[in-house]
């Protein structure tokens, strides 16, 4: 909580970012591929949304 007794929104880029592959209908390999990241690390982002600032601009542009 903050001084003001309200809660900072935390934003979960993992889970946007799976709905968008899965909208777009682009694979989870191509994604890592293009990410610079394993399958296995962006099943990991998927859930936990934990990317890193160079992992962000990424998926910035990606999504572009």
């Amino acid at each position: 909580l903050h001084k003001n007794n309200t809660m900072k929104k935390v934003v979960n880029y993992g889970k946007q970012l799976k709905k968008y592959l899965k909208k777009s209908g682009i694979s989870a390999t191509h994604a890592s591929k293009v990410l610079g990241i394993t399958r296995g690390t962006l099943y990991n982002r998927f859930e936990d949304g934990e990317f890193s600032e160079k992992e962000l601009e990424k998926v910035k542009e990606f999504i572009k």
